[in-house]
C-alpha cells in the first residue's frame, strides 16, 4: 500500500467512521456529501454525463471554475482511492440496484438556481458513474491500517525493522567506542615506554661518535696550535702535517652525516 495524503486519510476516516459509528455501509455519494455545500452533481447514465450545478447565491461564472477544478481533482482521488482500496482487499464494492437513467444528489436547496458546468474528462466521468452509487463494505483490516497511522501490516514491520537496525548499529558503535576508549585508557602508557626505549637504542650510539668526534676536534685544534707555535725547519713536513689535519677533517665531516641520518632515523 502506498503513502497516503491528508485527502485521502480523510475519505477513509469518513469510510470508517460510517462503518463504526453510523453501523451503516457508505456509498460513494455519502462520502462525498461534505464537499459539495450549495452544489449538486448530476449524473446521466443514459448520455454518459457528469454536471455540476451551483447555487448562484454562492456562485458565478467565475467562481464556478474555480469550483469545478477543485472537484475534478477531488472526485478523481476519490474514485482511484476507492479503487486501490478494493484492489488492496480493505473494502468491497457492490451495487444493490440499478441507478436511474438520470441522478441528483448534493446539497444545493430545491429551488434555487443555479448554473452549470459539464464535466468534460470521460475518463473521469465513467468512474464517477461506476462507483457513484455502490455501497462500501468495511474490511477488519481497513481498521487495523488506520490504527497502524494509515500504514499496512507489511510497511509496519518494514518500518520497525528499519528501526531495530538503525538502533543496533547505533549501540553497536557506542559499544565500539566505549571499549577503544577503556583499551586507550590501560595501555596508554605502555607504547610510551616502548617508544622511549626505542629511542634510547638510537641515540646512545649516536651520543658515543659525538664524543668520539669532541675528542678528535681536540685534538685537532691541539695539533693546530702546535703547528702555529713551533717553526718546522721543512716545509715536507708541514705539508704533511696539514694533510693529516684535512684528513681527519673529513673524518669529522663523514661522522657528522651519519649522526645527522640517525636523528632523521629516530624522528621518522
Amino acid at each position: 500500500m502506498r503513502s497516503l495524503n491528508e485527502f485521502e486519510q480523510s475519505i477513509i476516516d469518513r469510510i470508517v467512521d460510517y462503518h463504526i459509528t453510523k453501523k451503516i455501509s457508505p456509498n460513494f455519494i455519502a462520502i462525498l456529501d461534505h464537499l459539495i455545500e450549495n452544489i449538486n452533481i448530476n449524473l446521466d447514465y443514459k448520455n454518459r454525463a457528469v454536471e455540476i450545478q451551483a447555487d448562484i447565491k454562492f456562485y458565478d461564472d467565475s467562481t464556478i471554475i474555480e469550483v469545478v477544478q477543485r472537484l475534478n481533482v477531488e472526485l478523481l482521488v476519490m474514485v482511484n482511492l476507492i479503487k486501490l482500496l478494493e484492489v488492496e482487499g480493505y473494502i468491497s464494492t457492490y451495487l444493490q440496484a440499478t441507478p436511474e437513467e438520470n441522478s441528483t444528489f448534493g446539497r444545493l436547496i430545491v429551488g434555487n438556481k443555479f448554473i452549470t458546468y459539464q464535466i468534460v474528462d470521460k475518463d473521469l466521468i465513467e468512474k464517477i458513474l461506476n462507483y457513484s452509487y455502490k455501497t462500501i463494505l468495511v474490511d477488519e483490516s481497513l481498521l487495523q491500517f488506520v490504527k497502524n497511522n494509515y500504514r499496512s501490516d507489511s510497511k509496519k514491520k518494514s518500518d520497525r525493522n528499519i528501526k531495530i537496525a538503525i538502533y543496533s548499529i547505533v549501540i553497536s558503535s557506542v559499544i565500539g567506542l566505549i571499549g577503544l576508549y577503556f583499551s586507550y585508557e590501560s595501555n596508554k602508557e605502555k607504547p610510551l615506554r616502548i617508544h622511549e626505549e626505542s629511542i634510547n637504542k638510537i641515540t646512545e650510539p649516536i651520543k658515543e661518535i659525538t664524543n668520539t668526534n669532541q675528542k678528535i676536534l681536540i685534538g685537532i685544534d691541539t695539533l693546530t696550535k702546535t703547528l702555529d707555535s713551533n717553526f718546522l725547519e721543512s716545509k715536507k713536513s708541514k705539508i704533511k702535517i696539514q694533510r693529516d689535519i684535512k684528513l681527519l677533517k673529513k673524518n669529522v665531516n663523514e661522522q657528522r652525516k651519519e649522526i645527522d641520518n640517525l636523528q632523521n632515523d629516530s624522528i621518522n
